[in-house]
């Protein structure tokens, strides 16, 4: 019985190292999968010296390779993956849109992608009418701070626009026609 609880955590805990193997490969990621591999494996053999004699130092000897395995693993794939911030800057096309009745005060500026016409940006704001009114032209740069999660998108904040970095803004919203 206690051969068959031994070897069903054995592979518990092979099954727990194979999880985020699982996951990089879906994410494409091929070299954290090649160090999971090899770390079960060690994990593996040092597992099984424990029926020789001194069987509770090599169970703790085992537990903390495990654990110190499973860390390694870990962390860099919360750390290095989660959470990253870019700054990125595009080209948008200005334009007024029709006015709100919860900002009776604000004009609704919309930003529209030159690249991408279909996805645009709302702001309802006192201050910035009027600065993209005295640019030269409907094309302003808007550069962007965005937050990535595993390769995907999270959030993201419009940092400059122009060359205007502050600005009031009541509320704002986002989103594809």
């Amino acid at each position: 019985m206690k051969k068959i609880i031994l070897t069903l955590l054995e592979m518990a805990i092979l099954s727990v190292l194979f999880l985020p193997l699982i996951f990089f490969l879906k994410v494409g990621y091929i070299f954290v999968p090649i160090i999971l591999v090899l770390g079960s494996i060690l994990v593996f053999f040092l597992i099984n010296f424990r029926w020789s004699k001194n069987i509770e130092l090599k169970k703790y000897l085992i537990y903390m390779i495990f654990g110190g395995v499973f860390i390694l693993t870990q962390f860099p794939m919360w750390k290095g993956f989660v959470g990253i911030e870019k700054h990125t800057t595009f080209k948008m096309k200005w334009s007024y849109a029709e006015a709100s009745r919860f900002h009776p005060d604000s004009k609704h500026i919309i930003l529209r992608f030159v690249k991408y016409p279909n996805d645009q940006i709302g702001i309802y704001s006192k201050d910035l009418g009027p600065y993209l009114e005295s640019l030269s032209g409907v094309i302003v740069n808007v550069e962007f701070r965005t937050t990535w999660d595993f390769g995907k998108l999270r959030g993201y904040r419009q940092t400059k626009i122009g060359s205007l970095t502050q600005w009031h803004s009541s509320w704002s919203h986002g989103g594809s026609l």
